[in-house]
């Protein structure tokens, strides 16, 4: 077969494979409910966008969401218009943005080096457990990872134009490459800096220190042991002039001022307040998500599955390769989105996902290198010993959806037994294929099989998975009950109960009361409807108990809390109580 041949052959598998992973990403979206709370604070938000026609202050409830900037809210709003206020809508734009990532990635990769690679890069890459969670959930990180990854392409075209191609060990006896000044550097620079204006709108400046924690980390790298000299740093650092640094700041004010200065004209602290969002997660602990350095060494094996089976091939080659300029490119990108990830005392997994396309390069690059025999890594006994580790691990993942249904006596047990069977056969199949040796096939498997189990899990299991569905009951009993109940006092309030995705299905009018409100406030004063935990419930005076007669009692994953299963009560105030006209009851201590 010609080279020709061969290589359309790659580029039809390529674009085979993003087909396959277009399908995955919206697969099943319409059936599970939010099922974190930053989905239901991105999806309400958007909603109300929608409803209130309010596009340039987002609000969630009846508080501005200072959380992110605009664009995002944008996006999912604009596809809510089209498909209506629905989950599937608002998920559809993160899967519309990594299947364009995916297929950015096909088409520069294989011009640049390869349609083999460039496919095994993009089956690596779209498989992955955290690309395909983020592609499947309505926040930021897929949107983000779009603008991030054209600005990390257009980063490495401006470092090789500029003739940074310096072996790693260089020593200054070595010339220096001259750099050049084109058209197609400034065409690169422009097209970058829109990529990073973007990702301003869609998350602030976080995609700066990203920019600067690869440039620095790269400029690490290209001067090995010369990294104490001053001249050695300045020519490490020559080609950063090409970057046009004034230029490029100018277009991110270009795009952004417009929104910026509407904000400030409708509600003047706007602006001033989600500046200091990325601050807060930098050094506070935002939302109780404080984490012990080391915590994306722990979470890469479960966050990269099923490829943590190749981290280490991949990330030992990728080291004794560095001398390649594309293979020491993605090395400073992994670590300079790693180092400041872990100087973060907020962490999140999805904080290290701009570094899984580096980390997908390299692990086609070893992969292909395993099998052209250049290296025997993937023939060693302790990767075989890995194998048994990733199998038996696996095999616990996939079992796991199946234990929680039966534990809970869920419907879903059938769903999850038919995801666990699967499973058991992926892994057989994976390692017999390692076994013979078949590495090419054993990828194939390993990606194709992942993307057939996170289908079968979204339309086999989580829509019948009724204790994941715990706030979209809620809601529905509500709406049921409170039909019955006739027309009268609607209102209705959670407490003990912290769930913003309770407001998007209940339609928004849910408010949040505190724990000494029941105890408080006089009972005639309470709304008629109230949505309570148990515990909280049965540690009231009996005298308060008494004014509130339940009506439903369901049970459920309370994501707000860490995945806790609680038990609610769905409380309507006692038409005794409803009927008393004394203003002036007695609150109870």
């Amino acid at each position: 077969m010609s080279t020709h041949h061969a290589e359309a052959g790659y580029h039809r598998k390529t674009a085979l494979i993003i087909v396959a992973a277009a399908i995955l990403y919206v697969a099943g979206s319409w059936g599970v409910s939010l099922w974190d709370r930053d989905e239901a604070w991105y999806c309400q938000t958007s909603k109300q966008m929608v409803q209130s026609g309010d596009w340039v202050v987002p609000h969630f409830l009846d508080q501005p969401r200072y959380a992110k900037p605009i664009f995002i809210y944008w996006c999912q709003a604009a596809s809510m218009t089209i498909f209506g206020a629905n989950e599937f809508a608002a998920r559809l734009v993160s899967g519309v943005a990594m299947t364009a990532t995916l297929t950015m990635l096909g088409v520069v990769l294989s011009r640049a080096i390869g349609g083999r690679r460039a496919m095994l890069t993009v089956l690596i890459f779209s498989s992955s457990a955290l690309v395909i969670t983020a592609a499947k959930m309505c926040l930021t990180d897929s949107v983000l990872l779009l603008f991030i990854t054209g600005m990390q392409l257009c980063l490495f075209r401006l470092y090789r134009a500029a003739g940074s191609r310096r072996p790693v060990g260089w020593t200054m006896d070595h010339p220096v490459p001259r750099s050049q000044d084109s058209r197609s550097t400034l065409a690169t620079a422009m097209a970058m800096w829109v990529c990073i204006a973007m990702a301003v709108l869609t998350k602030g400046p976080v995609v700066f220190a990203l920019m600067f924690g690869t440039m620095i980390a790269l400029a690490l790298l290209d001067m090995g042991r010369q990294c104490r000299s001053l001249q050695a740093w300045r020519a490490a650092i020559a080609w950063w002039k090409h970057i046009r640094f004034l230029r490029g700041l100018l277009i991110v004010l270009v795009v952004g001022l417009p929104w910026l200065l509407a904000a400030y004209l409708r509600h003047p602290d706007f602006i001033w307040k989600m500046l200091r969002e990325p601050g807060q997660h930098f050094g506070s602990n935002q939302d109780g998500h404080w984490q012990a350095p080391g915590y994306f060494l722990v979470t890469i094996w479960l966050t990269y599955f099923p490829w943590s089976l190749l981290l280490p091939t991949a990330l030992t080659l990728g080291w004794k390769h560095r001398g390649l300029p594309h293979v020491r490119f993605a090395l400073a990108i992994i670590l300079g989105n790693w180092v400041f990830a872990e100087m973060m005392v907020t962490k999140l997994p999805h904080y290290i996902l701009p570094a899984f396309t580096s980390l997908a390069f390299l692990t086609a690059t070893a992969l292909i290198r395993c099998v052209r025999r250049q290296h025997d890594d993937l023939d060693r006994r302790v990767f075989y010993g890995a194998l048994g580790v990733w199998a038996c691990g696996a095999m616990m993942l996939a079992a796991l959806p199946y234990v929680g249904a039966w534990r809970l006596e869920d419907p879903a047990r059938g769903g999850g037994l038919l995801f666990a069977a699967v499973g058991v056969v992926y892994v057989a199949a994976v390692i017999v294929q390692f076994a013979r040796r078949r590495l090419v096939g054993a990828a194939t498997l390993a990606g194709g099989g992942m993307m057939l189990l996170i289908t079968i899990l979204y339309m086999c299991y989580l829509p019948s998975a009724a204790f994941l569905r715990l706030p979209q009951r809620v809601a529905s009993e509500l709406e049921r009950l409170r039909k019955l109940d006739g027309p009268g006092d609607g209102r209705v309030i959670m407490v003990d109960y912290d769930e913003p995705s309770l407001a998007f299905y209940q339609g928004g009018t849910i408010g949040k009361a505190e724990k000494p409100y029941l105890r408080q406030t006089p009972p005639e004063q309470w709304p008629r409807w109230i949505v309570i935990s148990s515990k909280f419930f049965d540690s009231l005076p009996p005298s308060r108990q008494r004014c509130l007669q339940r009506m439903a009692t369901l049970s459920g994953v309370n994501y707000n809390t860490g995945g806790k299963v609680v038990d609610l009560f769905i409380m309507r105030k006692s038409d005794a109580v409803a009927a008393q006209t004394d203003p002036a009851a007695a609150p109870e201590q």
